[in-house]
């Protein structure tokens, strides 16, 4: 009897601790598929997502809107892309990207949009970004 309660106490405490986990992470095969599912309009992508962008990941967390993710895209979308981005400096970026050396050592520049950081790639079309307060 006591190992009955005990096995219920243990699967209810792991269904709470399970329940109480707001994060979430999506994959996306396309832009198209994001688009269809409306991620982008929930805010969770950022609206400059080129339309070939392929291999979209994104994962966020309900209770403290944090978030981010990556991407890749065509070059020929790269003009287009840019047009839709505000450079940034690196200084601005450091305390929010722990990675910020790293990546510039990588070929990444910084850039924003409103409610998104994004580190670019041009030459090889790859882009992580992460979710910003509204106010920045």
């Amino acid at each position: 009897m006591h190992r009955h309660l005990l096995d219920l106490s243990l699967a209810a405490s792991i269904f709470f601790v399970t329940a109480c986990d707001d994060s979430i992470r999506t994959n996306y095969a396309t832009a198209a598929a994001a688009h269809a599912v409306g991620a982008i309009q929930r805010g969770w992508l950022p609206p400059s997502l080129p339309d070939s962008a392929f291999d979209i990941v994104e994962s966020h967390v309900l209770d403290t809107n944090t978030g981010g993710g990556s991407f890749h895209f065509a070059p020929h979308d790269a003009d287009s892309f840019r047009a839709q981005l505000e450079s940034v400096s690196t200084e601005k970026v450091q305390t929010k990207v722990s990675d910020r050396t790293s990546l510039q050592r990588d070929g990444y520049t910084f850039h924003t949009e409103p409610g998104f950081l994004l580190a670019v790639n041009w030459q090889m079309g790859s882009v992580r970004f992460w979710l910003t307060p509204k106010t920045e």
